[in-house]
């Protein structure tokens, strides 16, 4: 029997389970909630990572509630109500973290749904990984084809959607708008998860220590549902804001009134920062802003290079490219919607068999979106075809500490396949034993 006398008579799981949750609180603040790589650090040999703005703001809410509630465990108060209520909140602030970090952190949230899609666009069934297995017969792969380029990219579900389709058509979208999708899920680190754990044990061990367990979880159990309705609907107050705003927009379009419109998409982005990347939003503001007789911007003029890129040859289509990204006031939206072009058509060069000029434009590429999976796939292809060993070799350890910490299960194949053309290279530059040496690491990398 465990003595029940004075202050720290409190049942054996509330003398476990509260600590150790107010424990990984305080852990937790110490540790990184959420990085995206971006680009190579020659000087580190390493990647350089993003994080969020709010990320120390989280941080100080963990490590202070860890604190106060690891006093009241101290002072005997897990027995009463309170603790648990102030746990519950922590629970539902600590669930709004992926919001801030992506959906209203542009430069994040775009860099890590790029990756994402760009992977996605090597892996599924008719990637370049699907494409590159079984097809080539020669050593440098001049029979294989890169895969269909990513034309536009989606970064949430219109806003829009919230105030017109059917409720329960929103589920998905709401976990979107939440920031609880792939590329959150791709790239949060063991301190988010410290966190959420820590508040649930807390709450746990509360549970144990009420003198009426059934009550406690009861108002337990009314506390988390009450936090996770405030998460949702906190969650969904910009996004109810921005769909306002492209109504807005919208009705100013039909009068003719651009200047209003773009107005409208402005405010819109400023409800949701990361819609603003989005590839349909940003050539909307393209269209809007050459309407109201702003040619020169370089939003109208990236918009103008989108709808030629299909009407000239790949070559000028680069130039009207480039030409945007000279702008000194281009955004990073639009930037990177202009690097995703430079891509497309690199990728069109290699595939119509312009080897040195496709890598060139998919450096250039390179340089605007830093890290893609995408890129870096098919300038090892270029590599591989020129011969260029020293560079293939390069890349390949770029792509393995690119998905060492990325949680991506399938980020394995796309090792697997610069090994696999890094092989290759050898054996047609006649290195037998280098070859095999790498083929080897292509085994350990499955």
């Amino acid at each position: 029997m465990i003595p029940r006398a004075g202050r720290w008579a409190l049942p054996y799981p509330s003398a476990a389970l509260a600590p150790i949750g107010a424990a990984l609180l305080i852990w937790a603040s110490t540790q990184d909630w959420y990085s995206v790589p971006v680009r190579w650090n020659t000087a580190t040999d390493s990647w350089d990572e993003l994080r969020p703005k709010a990320e120390q703001g989280f941080h100080d809410l963990s490590g202070l509630m860890g604190l106060a509630l690891l006093g009241a465990w101290i002072v005997g108060l897990c027995r009463s109500f309170a603790p648990l209520l102030v746990a519950a909140i922590g629970l539902m602030l600590v669930g709004l973290f992926p919001s801030a970090a992506l959906v209203h952190d542009a430069e994040v949230g775009s860099a890590a749904c790029w990756f994402e899609r760009s992977h996605r666009s090597l892996v599924w069934l008719g990637g370049d990984i699907a494409l590159s297995k079984g097809a080539s017969e020669d050593l440098l792969g001049e029979d294989v084809l890169i895969g269909e380029q990513p034309v536009n990219f989606r970064t949430l579900p219109s806003p829009q959607r919230l105030t017109r389709d059917e409720p329960l058509s929103l589920l998905s979208p709401t976990v979107e708008w939440l920031g609880y999708g792939n590329a959150f899920a791709a790239f949060v680190k063991p301190g988010w998860f410290a966190a959420v754990l820590g508040f649930l044990l807390y709450m746990a061990g509360c549970v144990f220590a009420a003198p009426n367990r059934r009550v406690r979880i009861r108002e337990g159990a009314g506390a988390v549902s009450a936090g996770l309705v405030a998460t949702v609907a906190l969650a969904l107050v910009p996004v109810h804001h921005a769909a306002r705003a492209l109504d807005g927009a919208e009705a100013a379009t039909a009068q003719g009134l651009h200047l209003e419109a773009l107005d409208g998409l402005e405010a819109c982005a400023a409800h949701l920062p990361l819609f603003a990347h989005d590839s349909h939003f940003v050539a909307q503001r393209g269209l809007l802003a050459r309407r109201a007789g702003l040619a020169e911007s370089s939003v109208a003029r990236l918009y103008l290079a989108r709808v030629r890129e299909n009407q000239v040859t790949p070559a000028i289509a680069a130039d009207s490219f480039r030409e945007v990204l000279e702008n000194p006031e281009i955004s990073l939206a639009e930037r990177r919607e202009a690097g995703r072009a430079l891509a497309r058509i690199g990728a069109n060069h290699l595939n119509t068999g312009l080897i040195e000029r496709g890598r060139r434009v998919l450096e250039e590429a390179k340089v605007v979106l830093g890290a893609d999976p995408k890129v870096e796939a098919a300038l090892q292809l270029s590599w591989l075809r020129e011969g260029e060993l020293g560079q293939l070799e390069a890349s390949t350890e770029r792509v393995i500490a690119l998905y060492d910490g990325v949680r991506l299960p399938s980020g394995a194949a796309v090792v697997a396949l610069g090994i696999e053309r890094l092989a290759r290279g050898y054996l047609a530059a006649g290195d037998a034993e280098a070859a095999a040496r790498v083929a080897a690491r292509r085994g350990r990398a499955r």
